[in-house]
Order: C-alpha cells, then sequence, then structure tokens
C-alpha cells in the first residue's frame, strides 16, 4: 500500500483471502466426509415404549431402550436383536461382501443398512461409543497428524521470516521500496502449513474409500521406506478355516462319504473350526446329516453322541487314548506325514472301534498368491514368520515363492526376529492378526491387521484392511508412494516462489506486481497439486460403475 499499488495489494489480498478460505473449507468438508464414510447418525430414532412405536430425537437415546428399525434404514445403534428377521449390509464396517442375516440374538452395528426385514433392537453402545463413532474419531485424530514434510517446511517458513526481513531492509538501501517489497514475497515453505494437511486428508480420504482404516499417520510416513514385509502364516497368509481334503479308512467297507458323514453329523451343532469344516464338506457333497442324541464334549479333545443304537466318537489322538481305543500301525505313518504337514487328523469311532480318520488342512488365502508376487515386483523382501512346524511353514512359502521364513517361532520370539531386522537396517512392515503377533506388531515399524483379528491385534495395528483381505496391501502402498510424491510436489511448489523471486529481483528488476503474481500463481499450482489425486480418483469410480441402460424406444 505505501508503495502506492493500492488496487493490486487489494487484489492479490483478496485472491489469498478467497484461496484460504477455499483450503480451509476444502478441508473442513474432507474431515467431514472421511468421518461420513464410516458413519452418520439420523436426527431421530422410532422406540418401542410399553408397546408403542414413537419418535424421539437421536440425542436422547439411552443403553437398554429398544429401537425399532424398518427396511431401508439405517442401524442407529450398536446392539443385540431382540425380535424380528432381517437381511443387514454390514461391509462399510466389516468388509463382508454379502448381506448377513440377523435374528433374535444376533448382534448389529450402528450405521449398518437393514435391507429387507425389520428389527427390534436393545441399545447397547450409542452415540460416541458404536464402533462407526470410534472410528471416525480415529481418523479424526489421523487427519490431525501433521507429516514430517510439513514440519519441515513449516519450520523453513519460520527460520526464513527474519532473513527475508533483513534481505528485504537491505535492498531497500540499495535498490529502492519496490524492490524491497518483492522481497516479501519470497517466503520459503509458508504454503506447507495449508496444502499438506489438505494432501493428507486426501489421501486418507481415498484409502478409507477402498476399506483402509489408517489409525495412525506416521505409518502412510514410513511405508515408501519399508523394504521388509513380514506376514505371519496361520490367520493371514492362511484362512481360520480348515478344509476337508482326503478320508483315510479302516473298514474297507465304509466309503469316504460315510466316514465323513459319521464325523459331520456327531459334529454338526458345534462352532469350532474344525466342525465347521467337516459340515461344509458334508453339505458340498450333499450328505445327509441325521439328528443325534446324548451328545457329550470333551473340551480340546472329541465328542461324542448315539446314532441310533450307535455309539459314535470323534476327536484328536489324545481322545482315542483317553477312550481306551488303539492307534493301529496303518495310521502311524499317517498321521506322522499329515502332522509334518501342518494338517490335522481327526479320528472316528464307532463302539468303540476305529472306523478311519479324516484329514484337514489349513485353507491358504485365495488373493495371497497375487499380493506376495505384486509386493515382491515392488522390490519389498517377503518373509513368513509362524509359530507352526517347520515343515507347513516351509510348504506355504515354498507356494508362495517366498525364499525365507521362519518356524516354529515363539510368541516373544517374535519380536526378537524383527528387531534384530531393525539393527540391521531393515524397515518392517508386520502383517499379522492374532494375540500371539502382539510384540511383533509393536515392535515393527509398520502394523498392519485385517479388521476382524483379535482386540490385542486390531489395538496395536496402525492400519487396519477392513475387508479382511490381503489384497488391499499393495494398494496401501501405492496410496503412500503417491502420498509422499504429493507431498513433495507440496514442498517444492512452496519454495518456488522464494526461488524465483529473489534472482529474479536482483537480475530482471521484479517489483511488487511480478512477486505478487508468482506468489499468487504459486498458490494456485499448489491447491490444484492437493485436489488433483482425489479428482482423478473420483472420476476413476465414476468410469467403474456400470452405465445405465438405455430407455427403450417407444
Amino acid at each position: 500500500m505505501a508503495l502506492g499499488y493500492y488496487f493490486v495489494e487489494c487484489l492479490f489480498l483478496t485472491i489469498f483471502a478467497f484461496t484460504q478460505k477455499y483450503l480451509l473449507k476444502t478441508r473442513s468438508q474432507s474431515i467431514a466426509n472421511l468421518i461420513d464414510v464410516f458413519g452418520d447418525q439420523p436426527m431421530s430414532v422410532t422406540l418401542l415404549v410399553e408397546g408403542r412405536e414413537v419418535r424421539r430425537p437421536f440425542a436422547e437415546l439411552q443403553v437398554g431402550d429398544q429401537v425399532v428399525v424398518q427396511t431401508g434404514a439405517l442401524v442407529p445403534v450398536d446392539g443385540r436383536v431382540v425380535d424380528g428377521f432381517a437381511l443387514v449390509d454390514q461391509h462399510k464396517l466389516t468388509g463382508e461382501a454379502q448381506p448377513v442375516e440377523r435374528l433374535p440374538g444376533s448382534q448389529v452395528l450402528a450405521n449398518t443398512v437393514l435391507l429387507a426385514g425389520r428389527l427390534t433392537i436393545v441399545v447397547e453402545q450409542a452415540g460416541s461409543a458404536t464402533v462407526a463413532a470410534q472410528i471416525g474419531q480415529i481418523l479424526q485424530k489421523t487427519a490431525d497428524h501433521k507429516t514430517a514434510l510439513q514440519s519441515k517446511g513449516e519450520a523453513l517458513a519460520d527460520q526464513s521470516a527474519l532473513p527475508v526481513l533483513g534481505l528485504s531492509a537491505f535492498t531497500l538501501l540499495i535498490l529502492g521500496p519496490a524492490s524491497a517489497g518483492a522481497i516479501l514475497f519470497s517466503s520459503f515453505g509458508y504454503l506447507m502449513r495449508l496444502l499438506s494437511p489438505f494432501s493428507v486428508l486426501n489421501f486418507l480420504q481415498i484409502a478409507a474409500r477402498e476399506g483402509i482404516l489408517v489409525k495412525d499417520g506416521r505409518a502412510l510416513e514410513t511405508l515408501p521406506r519399508v523394504d521388509t514385509v513380514i506376514f505371519d502364516k496361520t490367520g493371514t497368509l492362511t484362512l481360520e478355516t480348515l478344509t476337508v481334503v482326503r478320508c483315510h479308512r479302516v473298514w474297507p467297507a465304509l466309503s469316504e462319504d460315510e466316514l465323513l458323514a459319521l464325523a459331520a453329523t456327531v459334529e454338526q451343532n458345534q462352532e469350532h473350526p474344525i466342525a465347521r469344516a467337516l459340515c461344509n464338506a458334508a453339505r458340498q457333497r450333499q450328505l445327509a446329516l441325521p439328528a443325534t442324541d446324548a451328545v457329550h464334549y470333551t473340551v480340546g479333545l472329541g465328542i461324542q453322541a448315539c446314532l441310533g443304537d450307535q455309539l459314535v466318537q470323534v476327536g484328536s489322538e489324545r481322545y482315542l487314548e483317553t477312550i481306551g481305543v488303539a492307534l493301529p500301525d496303518s495310521l502311524h505313518a499317517t498321521a506322522q506325514a499329515c502332522h509334518s504337514a501342518g494338517c490335522t487328523l481327526v479320528y472316528v469311532v464307532v463302539d468303540h472301534a476305529l472306523c478311519g480318520a479324516v484329514e484337514l488342512c489349513p485353507t491358504l488365502r485365495p488373493e495371497a498368491a497375487h499380493v506376495v508376487a505384486q509386493l515382491q515386483q515392488n522390490k519389498l523382501d517377503i518373509q513368513i514368520l509362524s509359530g507352526d512346524h517347520e515343515e507347513p511353514t516351509r510348504r506355504l512359502a515354498h507356494l508362495l515363492g517366498i525364499t525365507t521364513f521362519h518356524a516354529a517361532v515363539l510368541p516373544q520370539d517374535k519380536a526378537a526376529v524383527i528387531a534384530e531386522l531393525r539393527r540391521q537396517g531393515r524397515t518392517v512392515c508386520f502383517v499379522g492378526d492374532g494375540l500371539n503377533d502382539a510384540l511383533a506388531l509393536r515392535e515393527a515399524d509398520v502394523a498392519v491387521s485385517l479388521h476382524g483379528a483379535s482386540s490385542v491385534a486390531r489395538d496395536l495395528a496402525q492400519v487396519m484392511l477392513m475387508h479382511q483381505q490381503l489384497d488391499q496391501l499393495p494398494r496401501l502402498f501405492t496410496l503412500a508412494h503417491q502420498l509422499e510424491q504429493n507431498q513433495h510436489n507440496n514442498l517444492l511448489i512452496s519454495l518456488l516462489p522464494g526461488m524465483l523471486c529473489l534472482p529474479g529481483v536482483y537480475l530482471l528488476n521484479f517489483g511488487v506486481l511480478a512477486a505478487g503474481l508468482l506468489s499468487n500463481l504459486s498458490l494456485l499450482a499448489g491447491l490444484a497439486n492437493v485436489t488433483l489425486p482425489l479428482t482423478a480418483y473420483r472420476r476413476q469410480i465414476a468410469a467403474e460403475r456400470p452405465r445405465s441402460q438405455p430407455t427403450a424406444s417407444r
């Protein structure tokens, strides 16, 4: 103003003010959209009070209230179904691709969608205590994380303030007020205060929309430096479910299907993994499973039931010892081979005589081989860390093309393996899901877990793959690298005005108009840089949506 550039100064200040307002407004909207990816709350709900349905404000909900939810509505609370039957879409929270059935006694989560049916739900958690709200709080904290590049830019801006003022005063003496005013536009790193948080928010929003929950912003900064990815074996590279691979008969007159049907019939009302695997195999073979009675389950060993006038017992080798049934020589070698391969033998006994055994093996995640291949293409060293025996771990590693594995490792030793790799200068990402992975997750530079893992693993993980599939892992690395590049661009853009303005003042006689124009162009370039990734992602999603069918001609 003092130099008489009234219109120019007002124009520059107006442009800067509007740009800053736009950035801050967009940042606020991005945070809201980011949190809304996983949840929202209705204004009012329908309560069941003394047999009548009444509308109440959502804020008045209390634990113990009974909420009625109709078809198409959003479930407003975490709770338990007390009446009704419905299909519920809960993929945003749990990653399940298919709708799930909910009936009395079932658990439901807030912000899931009731696709068909009607439910009466007793409130267990409402408001900020629901799973969706807790995810929102995690995202809010992550969005407020300040990256190292942002801190570097802000520190550079703070450190350059006094030198720029001093240089401006010196320029005033030798070149006059116009050149001195131009020097004031050469702030270094100031734009990082605005641009860097905006970039982080946009990439967090992309990650959240793809089912990747980043709980700790430091993970996104560390991932581009990761050179070693270590997978836990059981529950991570393999599924919790077992698969029936073959039946070993002792009675020649008994067919494999009959042997499997006996085992599945006794186990049909149990919920442990072996029981589910036997029943699934029986259903796939369309085997009839008659009703049983006098069922008695011995925890950790086996189960027995009466099937007509027969006593059928199903269990482990230790169970055979407890009921006094000897293992025949013909099955000894089979048992040792199964044990070495990491498989399980379930023995079937009819009227105190061993008639055969069913072999079950862990199921490899269908996406595991492709994910490992993708990570290896990115020059990452892939390793397996497992508490299982050496032979099954070796076989799995060979199947996936992994050369380095650690087998028969105790939980406390898993962390020691990672610590040793870090001492060697490695940056380690560990992917695990079990209680025995807790120490390893804590020790790793980046800790990743799958949604549905143990509560300890979920708490310690910096990143959670909400779809419960490993194929989100390469995408996570891609997003981290893209964010790093975007932040480097931000830093370059924030340094550009000063880098061009200083030599321009002394060599090209820049004045306030040229310096201000350069500064505002830099601001607009930064704005374009931070909005480009989310804009491109939205266009990609729109392009991938199936086109609506053309209207039929009359």
